[in-house]
């Protein structure tokens, strides 16, 4: 991954050169998260997470007030993948004892292979946008869809990563699946609508104070296509976070491949209008994908769609608070954080007062 990486990051970017980094930084962490997850040692993971993303995240902030623009989010990722391979070898207390035995090497191949695979299915969707987008409409293109996409990777990392270390010991050890996926549900729902609708309402000034305004109208429209699909994977997360607590790996599995297929199908047309629809093209493979999960998914689990009802007052309240945004002319970014707040709260707030009523 960091040999492509720096291939294309010669050829296209230097922003990829740099990113060539990440995966050579996450390298040494990954035994020792693998030791921390056997350990079911979630809380531990999360706090992990937390302090290594809030420390990239006072970079990115100290990069962005000296001016560096796209490149506080380069420092973010670079310093997110050391911190946390760091903090995963210390809260583990494993390191290497020697050098590799090429035997034992050998016996676990194939299933590093299969585990190499799945990781490549899973998360090589936006890999595969970026070479396409950069061969089919050029260097800024590419740029700024990058610019998006690792704005799309911050949110998610700050806001919602750590509730996915906290869902699955929660559905693990629950005796019954569906009222432990209907909290978990309604909980990531909640904060997912109001993050990521604030995040298309007001995409041009969240890059505008993140890249700067040079390089934010070339990606805004770009993050808005994204934000439909960073939402969808954040409504999912707790049905995923289910079967992965019941063992029933095979159809994230499936998601997976379903995903990368439609979005290899639909990436070719899409590029040769623009970044935009190719990032839309991006949202529908994964929604679908999604929606191919959940039709088996419950049935498996148990479950059927009435279990799924604590994600709908979140979603009605993104929608008025969305619409409400776009409807009103500019306003400053506070502004619109308070306002969006504000309806989105009132909202939520109306939509529990019966409950409450006749309870």
């Amino acid at each position: 991954a960091a040999l492509v990486l720096a291939v294309l990051g010669a050829l296209f970017s230097p922003m990829l050169l740099a990113l060539a980094l990440v995966p050579l930084l996450n390298a040494p962490g990954s035994v020792p998260e693998g030791v921390l997850r056997h350990r079911l040692a979630m809380r531990a993971l999360a706090l992990r997470t937390l302090a290594a993303q809030g420390a990239a995240a006072v970079l990115a902030l100290g990069l962005l007030w000296q001016g560096h623009g796209p490149w506080a989010l380069v420092g973010f990722a670079v310093a997110s993948a050391g911190l946390t391979s760091l903090l995963s070898v210390w809260l583990a207390g494993w390191w290497p004892g020697g050098l590799p035995r090429w035997r034992q090497l050998g016996l676990i191949l194939p299933q590093s292979l299969q585990i190499m695979g799945r990781v490549a299915l899973n998360t090589g969707q936006m890999p595969l946008a970026q070479i396409v987008i950069g061969i089919g409409l050029g260097p800024v293109a590419a740029g700024a869809f990058q610019i998006a996409v690792r704005l799309v990777e911050l949110v998610d990392a700050l806001a919602l990563s750590p509730l996915r270390y906290v869902a699955l010991p929660r559905l693990a050890r629950a005796a019954e699946v569906g009222p432990a996926l209907r909290q978990e549900s309604g909980e990531v729902a909640l904060l997912a609508v109001w993050i990521w609708g604030g995040v298309f309402a007001a995409a041009g000034p969240v890059l505008s104070l993140a890249v700067g305004a040079v390089h934010a109208p070339a990606a805004a429209p770009i993050l808005q296509a994204l934000a439909f699909g960073g939402l969808a994977s954040a409504l999912m997360m707790p049905v995923t976070q289910a079967l992965v607590a019941k063992g029933q790996t095979g159809l994230v599995l499936g998601r997976a491949v379903l995903t990368l297929s439609l979005s290899a199908v639909l990436l070719v047309p899409a590029v040769t209008v623009s970044a935009t629809i190719a990032a839309g093209a991006l949202s529908l493979a994964g929604v679908a994908g999604h929606v191919w999960l959940l039709r088996r998914a419950l049935p498996r689990l148990g479950l059927g769609p009435l279990d799924l009802a604590p994600v709908a007052p979140p979603l009605l309240a993104g929608m008025a608070m969305v619409l409400a945004l776009l409807a009103l002319p500019a306003l400053p970014f506070w502004a619109e954080v308070c306002l969006g707040t504000g309806i989105y709260a009132a909202i939520i707030g109306l939509t529990r007062t019966p409950a409450r009523r006749f309870a």
